[in-house]
């Protein structure tokens, strides 16, 4: 048989928890007369590894608590150099040099942004329902939100009207017409105002396209007496068969289309008819 130890699943405590179970238990032992290594050996390691154990988690637990006490310096610190600053701005009543003679700095003079210009790279694509298009552009800076317009086909100036703001440099445009081309076109807003639009981008409205399967089945249709055809019913297209007699009915085998109808997202119209 061989042994299993399983060192590498045991923590340092239970590896010397375990040494110590086998000098115990080898110490004395008839079968193992000479150990190699001796157990005094094993036992001086033993320790050793207990004692750098102990020493590791008192400086571990030592270093937390270093770790929590230079943040609540460092917190201190921070209310203080706060404090005195407020003070400073308050006596120095904003003059520069008083401020830079107290050994602190000044915040930068804000610039105006100015014009937003125009956001690039509109792109737009079907989203993941029908009537569904998702747009997305290339950030502006200093923009603090966007004005998104839409219109349909043909894009002519006056058509275009407002459809949603977004905060993001993204949106998703819901409640569609599907297999509409639809045109959008996006302006950042900001502290001076709307700027100019992007170029506009089109896309198409997801849809799904009937897909027809037309096949004739053999309808019994009942007739009244002395009728020579059988009269036709709304989708129902007659053939001529001979009169026949069933059930008590006077009738005449016609052969009815049956539609099957199957849905599929496309951008062209597939019509399959069997006959």
């Amino acid at each position: 048989m061989k042994i299993k130890l399983g060192l590498f699943r045991l923590t340092v405590s239970e590896r010397v928890t375990l040494a110590g179970t086998i000098v115990a238990k080898m110490t004395g032992n008839p079968n193992f007369v000479t150990p190699v290594p001796a157990l005094a050996d094993m036992t001086a390691k033993m320790t050793a590894a207990l004692t750098a154990y102990n020493t590791a988690e008192i400086k571990r637990s030592d270093a937390k608590g270093a770790t929590e006490d230079l943040a609540d310096a460092a917190k201190a610190l921070d209310l203080v150099l706060t404090q005195t600053a407020l003070y400073v701005e308050n006596i120095s009543a904003g003059n520069e040099a008083k401020i830079l003679s107290a050994g602190m700095s000044i915040r930068d003079t804000a610039t105006p942004v100015g014009p937003l210009s125009a956001p690039t790279d509109l792109y737009a694509e079907v989203g993941g329902g029908d009537g569904e298009i998702d747009l997305n552009w290339k950030p502006v800076f200093g923009a603090k939100s966007y004005l998104i317009q839409m219109t349909t086909d043909p894009n002519v100036p006056d058509s275009w009207a407002f459809k949603r703001n977004s905060t993001e440099s993204f949106t998703v445009i819901l409640g569609l017409t599907s297999g509409t081309k639809y045109w959008f076109r996006v302006a950042a807003m900001g502290a001076a105002g709307q700027g100019d639009f992007s170029d506009p981008a089109a896309k198409y409205t997801p849809i799904y396209y009937i897909l027809h399967t037309l096949y004739y089945k053999e309808v019994f249709m009942s007739l009244q007496p002395n009728e020579v055809t059988p009269t036709k019913t709304a989708g129902i297209t007659a053939r001529n068969s001979p009169a026949r007699t069933g059930r008590g009915q006077t009738g005449r085998i016609i052969y009815a289309p049956i539609l099957y109808v199957a849905f599929e997202r496309s951008q062209i119209c597939h019509y399959s008819q069997m006959r």
